[in-house]
């Protein structure tokens, strides 16, 4: 029996996440597809990519992590990445990192945000069809909730994915001819459904970790200092392991960390300790059996 994953950063990302942990437990027969800054075209793409290389079956497990519909995918063929994808997607079109690849005049002529909203809950539509016709064991979550939609960005947010909560409403209160969507993804399918990763961050802040600014980091400038501190929005190896308990329940499985996925995170946890930037942490990760064994799969 195989584990397929896929998502973003939530699901692949300098550290080990939920995806990481539950795949010691089928060993060599978990496949990793997560892939930072994507999209939900590109996570539905990867997982019809995925099919046609794999030919995931009935006896197989298939977890995907949705994230934001503020994301753009695209691919481009003549630059592969360093880790090996094509993929040129990173993260929200309204990030700073982007602010040069998605202009005013690019958001004006495309942006639309009840039509990306469509197109994300058709990828879900079309994944969930895909997984139902295959008879494998699936179950799908997201990064942040994505019922929820708002009119407005914070400023202060990072990488511009996360919206005003006092301003988030239900997407089908905000266009209520788009109610079908949720009968048709949720309510059908609540089963299969667990709470976005983010609800594990919120509920357990004193577990998120800060790094000491580093003016020569370019990826730690987009992040808000306080203090010569920048914090981390990526969930830790241990808020993974908080929301991991709660998804390996709803699998029907030992709600119990393994003593492999507790020394993982153990693993990591000092090696945060003994390092203050981010600059520091990724040089000493690099010599860890973890990540000299990670890979990227797919175009």
């Amino acid at each position: 029996m195989r584990l397929f994953t896929f998502g973003c950063s939530f699901t692949n990302y300098n550290w080990p996440t939920w995806a990481d942990l539950i795949g010691l437990e089928y060993g060599a027969f978990h496949y990793n597809w997560g892939y930072a800054g994507l999209g939900n075209r590109a996570i539905a793409e990867r997982l019809a990519e995925c099919h046609a290389r794999m030919m995931i079956g009935p006896g197989d497990t298939v977890l995907i992590q949705w994230t934001s519909p503020l994301r753009h995918d695209y691919m481009r063929t003549n630059v592969r990445k360093l880790e090996g994808t094509y993929w040129a997607t990173h993260g929200s079109i309204f990030s700073k990192e982007n602010s040069k690849v998605f202009d005013y005049k690019w958001i004006n002529t495309f942006w639309d945000e009840k039509a990306y909203l469509i197109h994300t809950l058709n990828n879900i539509t079309l994944a969930i069809q895909f997984l139902e016709g295959i008879g494998c064991k699936w179950m799908m979550t997201s990064m942040n909730d994505m019922q929820l939609v708002g009119n407005e960005l914070s400023d202060d947010t990072f990488g511009g994915e996360y919206q005003l909560k006092d301003k988030m409403r239900k997407f089908y209160d905000v266009f209520p001819d788009l109610m079908f969507y949720k009968e048709h993804i949720w309510d059908k399918y609540q089963d299969h459904w667990v709470d976005p990763i983010i609800n594990a961050i919120d509920e357990s802040s004193e577990f998120s970790w800060k790094f000491r600014f580093d003016k020569n980091r370019d990826v730690e400038k987009s992040y808000p200092v306080r203090d010569g501190l920048w914090d981390e929005a990526h969930p830790t190896p241990r808020q993974h392991a908080i929301w991991l308990l709660m998804l390996k329940d709803r699998m029907g499985l030992d709600p119990r960390l393994t003593h492999e996925q507790g020394q993982l995170i153990h693993q990591f946890e000092k090696i945060k300790e003994n390092t203050k930037t981010f600059k520091e942490f990724e040089d000493a990760i690099m010599n860890t059996e973890w990540f000299i064994q990670r890979q990227y799969r797919g175009l």
